[in-house]
C-alpha cells in the first residue's frame, strides 16, 4: 500500500466516523450540550505520557472522546482509552473538568503499566512523550489537549510527580 493512501473504515467503521462527526457539529454549533474525557495516561516507569494522533486530525493529544449519555466521566475516560489503545489505568480519578460552550470536557488520570497500540481506526500514530516536552505548546499539539494540562492544579510535572508516588506506595 502506498504510504499516502486514504485508507476507507470498513463498513461498521462508518458508523462510528458518522457518530463522531455529528458530535463534532453540534459541539461546534451550539446544539444539545456534550460531554467528552480524556485521558492523562502515564508509564508507571518513567512518567512519560500517552500521545495519540487521530486519523483525522494533524496534531497530538489525549486518548479520549464523547461520553455516551449518562456515562461517568472517568468510566468513559478509561473506555476511550481502551477502545483506542488497549491500554488499562489504574487508579483513576478525575482531575479536571472544562466548559466551554454547549461542551464539558473531562480530563481522567492514571496509570498504565501494559503497552498500548492503536486498535482503532480512528488512531494512526501512537507514542510516549516526556512531560517537559508536553509542557511547550506548539504547533504538534492540539489546542484543547495544551488548555486542559494547564489546568491542572499545581501543575503538570507536579502532578505527575504525586501520581507515580502514589502508585508506587510513596508517601509525599
Amino acid at each position: 500500500m502506498r504510504q499516502n493512501a486514504l485508507v476507507l473504515p470498513a463498513p461498521t467503521e462508518a458508523v462510528d466516523v458518522a457518530r463522531i462527526l455529528r458530535r463534532l457539529m453540534l459541539a461546534r454549533l451550539g446544539g444539545p450540550p456534550s460531554r467528552g474525557s480524556m485521558c492523562l495516561a502515564v508509564r508507571s516507569t518513567d512518567g512519560a505520557m500517552l500521545m495519540v494522533k487521530s486519523s483525522y486530525r494533524r496534531t497530538w493529544g489525549l486518548p479520549g472522546g464523547f461520553l455516551n449519555p449518562g456515562e461517568d466521566p472517568i468510566r468513559g475516560g478509561e473506555r476511550e482509552l481502551v477502545e483506542e489503545t488497549g491500554a488499562v489505568l489504574h487508579n483513576p480519578r478525575l482531575i479536571v473538568r472544562w466548559k466551554r460552550a454547549h461542551h464539558t470536557d473531562h480530563l481522567v488520570a492514571g496509570v498504565v503499566t501494559n503497552t498500548p497500540v492503536a486498535t482503532s481506526w480512528e488512531i494512526s500514530e501512537i507514542r510516549w512523550i516526556a512531560v517537559r516536552e508536553v509542557t511547550k505548546q506548539n504547533r504538534d499539539q492540539h489546542a484543547i489537549t495544551h488548555a486542559m494540562l494547564r489546568g491542572i492544579p499545581g501543575g503538570l510535572s507536579a502532578f505527575v510527580g504525586a501520581m507515580l508516588d502514589d502508585y508506587h506506595g510513596i508517601s509525599p
